[in-house]
C-alpha cells in the first residue's frame, strides 16, 4: 500500500518516512531501496520544515486578518485581544520551530524523550505566562483573546491540507 513518492523514492508509505526514520534506522517496510539513517534524517527533516513554514505563513497571515476582521466587526478593544491569541500561538510555534532546528539536536543522535517533555514544559508555561499577562496585566477582552488563540492552533489542523503531496 503505496501512498506517496519522497524525492524519487517509492513505496514510502506517507508518516513511515517521519516516523520510522530514529527508530529503525532508516529501513521502511515496503521501500523498494533501504536508506541511509542521515538520508533518511533529511527527508523527514524536510518534509516537517515545510510544514512548520506552512503553518508560520498562515499564522502570521491571520495576525492581519483577524485584527482587521475583528476591529471592523467588533472595535479596537476586541481586534487587539484577537491579534493577541493568535500571536500566542505563534509564538508557540515559532518555540516549535526553534527547537527543530538542526542546530539544536547533536549530530546523528535522535530526539529523546527528556528532550521531548522539555519543550512540551516550556510552551505550556509560555503560553500559560502569556494568557496570564493578556488576561491579568493587559486586560484583553477573554472571548476574542480565547478565540484568536483556538484560531491560531486551528491553524495546525488546517495548513496540511493545504500542502500538495508529490
Amino acid at each position: 500500500m503505496c501512498v506517496r513518492h519522497i524525492d524519487g523514492l517509492s513505496d514510502c508509505r506517507g508518516l513511515t518516512v517521519i516516523i520510522d526514520c530514529g527508530y529503525n534506522t532508516g529501513l521502511f517496510q515496503g521501500s523498494r531501496r533501504l536508506l541511509e539513517y542521515g538520508e533518511c534524517t533529511r527527508i523527514g527533516e524536510e518534509a516537517m520544515d515545510q510544514r512548520i513554514r506552512r503553518v508560520l505563513s498562515l499564522q502570521l497571515a491571520s495576525l492581519l486578518l483577524v485584527s482587521v476582521g475583528v476591529y471592523v466587526v467588533w472595535g479596537g478593544g476586541a481586534a487587539k485581544a484577537a491579534w493577541f491569541g493568535v500571536f500566542i500561538a505563534t509564538t508557540n510555534t515559532l518555540l516549535i520551530a526553534w527547537r527543530m532546528r538542526p542546530n539544536n539536536k547533536a549530530p546523528g543522535k535522535p530526539a529523546n524523550l527528556n528532550e521531548f517533555i522539555r519543550s512540551w514544559l516550556e510552551r505550556y508555561l509560555l503560553v500559560g505566562i502569556l494568557l496570564a499577562l493578556g488576561l491579568g496585566s493587559l486586560k484583553l477582552l477573554p472571548l476574542s483573546l480565547l478565540s484568536g488563540f483556538i484560531l491560531g492552533q486551528l491553524i495546525w489542523i488546517l495548513a496540511p491540507l493545504t500542502i500538495k503531496e508529490t
